[in-house]
C-alpha cells in the first residue's frame, strides 16, 4: 500500500507536495514560459536557459512520479539530490537577491521566491529523508 510505502500519510503528503512543486516550476518554464519571464522581468532572450532550466525540473519531476508508482525503496540517491539541489538553490539565490547588485531588467529588486520556495523544498526534504530513511537507505 502506498501509504506503508511512506511510512505513514504525513510522510507521503510530503512527497505529493514536493512533486506538485516540481510540476508547477516544469510547467511555468516549459510550457508556460512567456509568462514566467513576464512575471520575473526576465528579457525576451532569457527565455532559452528558461526552457532548459525546465528541461531538467521536467526529469526531476517525471522520476517523482515513476518512484511514487514503483516504490522508495532504496533510492536515497535520489532524495538526497532534490535536498542538494534545494539547498544549492536556497544558498545562490539569497546571495543573488539580498547581497548583490542584480536586478530585474527593469530595475526593480528580483523577488524573494526565489529563495523562499527553495528553503520550503530543503525543509519538507529534511522532513521527508528524516521519515522514510528506512526505506531509502536499503
Amino acid at each position: 500500500m502506498m501509504i506503508e510505502e511512506f511510512n505513514g500519510v504525513f510522510y507521503l503528503i510530503i512527497y505529493i507536495v514536493l512533486f506538485i512543486g516540481s510540476v508547477f516550476y516544469a510547467f511555468q518554464t516549459l510550457i508556460g514560459t512567456a509568462k514566467f519571464i513576464d512575471k520575473y522581468s526576465i528579457d525576451q532572450s532569457g527565455a532559452f536557459m528558461v526552457r532548459f532550466v525546465g528541461t531538467f525540473i521536467s526529469a526531476f519531476a517525471l522520476i517523482q512520479l515513476y518512484l511514487f508508482f514503483d516504490g522508495i525503496e532504496g533510492h536515497w540517491a535520489f532524495f538526497l539530490f532534490g535536498l542538494l539541489q534545494s539547498v544549492i538553490a536556497f544558498v545562490a539565490n539569497l546571495i543573488t537577491v539580498e547581497f548583490s547588485h542584480y536586478k530585474t531588467n527593469k530595475g526593480e529588486k528580483i523577488t524573494k521566491e526565489g529563495y523562499l520556495a527553495p528553503l520550503v523544498f530543503t525543509v519538507l526534504w529534511l522532513i521527508l529523508i528524516y521519515g522514510v530513511q528506512d526505506k531509502i537507505y536499503l
